[in-house]
């Protein structure tokens, strides 16, 4: 966790499939919406939400971050912060309709995991809905397999996900439950998918999506 903000940014992203999906699904509307993700990383998704007419706002820990989208979106600089989610929560003058909060919160400290949720409440329109994105298991497959088989039942589960220079440990979904409930949000619905890379087809994550909401 220590080296979050270390993390280099991914030049080649693209908004997250999954993300529009659900919001596509669930036909919750982007257009003159307020939109907060937070740790938005390249900005991928922002940039969606703004071609979609959402007015957007972001938070993220590295600089680069920050500077890279007052570069891009100079008349909008006051809604791009920099700011440690273990620390401090981004605060601005409108409340939120929905917020991203995608691979974030497992950089969250355990005893701080609660605040922010709270935080995440206390900044959200009534009726507003948050997407909380985390990795609910990660797998090790045999990459030096031949054919296309993959039977999820006998890939090897870690208690870490790997990622290059910052490790990190998985929460169970118990925990994020609880810590749920604590803060007082509802769940809306939840859906997972399962995804692996390129660079590195060793791993397989299976990325759980839990949508609240305000009420």
């Amino acid at each position: 966790m220590k080296n979050w903000g270390k993390i280099k940014l991914n030049k080649n992203s693209v908004p997250n499939e999954t993300v529009f999906r659900i919001i596509g699904n669930l036909k919750l509307k982007i257009k003159n919406k307020k939109i907060l993700d937070l740790g938005y990383g390249t900005g991928s998704n922002l940039r969606e939400f703004h071609k979609r007419g959402g007015k957007i706002y972001g938070a993220d820990i590295r600089k680069e971050s920050i500077f890279k989208m007052i570069k891009e979106f100079k008349s909008l600089k006051k809604n791009f912060l920099i700011c440690d989610f273990n620390s401090a929560f981004p605060e601005f003058k409108n409340k939120m309709d929905l917020m991203l909060c995608k691979d974030t919160y497992y950089y969250i400290k355990e005893k701080n995991r609660i605040n922010f949720l709270i935080n995440c409440k206390k900044n959200l329109n009534k009726n507003g809905i948050i997407i909380l994105q985390y990795i609910q298991n990660f797998l090790v497959q045999d990459y030096n397999r031949k054919d296309f088989s993959i039977n999820l039942n006998t890939v090897a589960k870690t208690k870490k996900y790997f990622q290059r220079g910052n490790n990190i440990k998985l929460i169970q979904t118990n925990k994020i439950l609880g810590e749920i409930n604590k803060a007082k949000l509802k769940i809306k619905t939840n859906l997972f998918d399962i995804s692996t890379h390129l660079k590195n087809k060793k791993y397989i994550s299976i990325n759980r999506y839990i949508i609240l909401k305000n009420e």
